[in-house]
C-alpha cells in the first residue's frame, strides 16, 4: 500500500512540474541558499503558494515529494509494512 502511495505522488510530482508558474520576487534568493548545508524551510500563511515555491526552485534538481494531505501518509495508524 505504501509503494502505492509513492508511485502515485511520483507521478503527481511530474505532473505538477510540467506546469508553468508566474515567477516570485525570491527565486533567485532562494535558489542562491540551495547549495549550502543548511536545513531549508518555506514559512508563509495556509494556501499562500509554499509548495509552488518550492517545486519552482527544486524543478532543476533530483528531490523527492510527499503530500501529507493524502489520509494514509497524514495517520501513523495508516502505514502499514504489507
Amino acid at each position: 500500500m505504501l509503494k502505492d502511495i509513492v508511485s502515485s505522488q511520483k507521478k503527481q510530482k511530474e505532473q505538477l512540474l510540467t506546469l508553468t508558474y508566474i515567477g516570485r520576487f525570491k527565486e533567485l534568493f532562494g535558489r542562491k541558499w540551495l547549495d549550502s548545508n543548511l536545513i531549508k524551510v518555506v514559512l508563509g500563511p495556509r494556501r499562500s503558494g509554499k509548495s509552488v515555491f518550492s517545486l519552482m526552485l527544486l524543478k532543476d534538481r533530483p528531490f523527492m515529494y510527499f503530500n501529507f494531505d493524502d489520509e494514509v501518509l497524514s495517520s501513523a495508524d495508516g502505514i502499514a509494512t504489507d
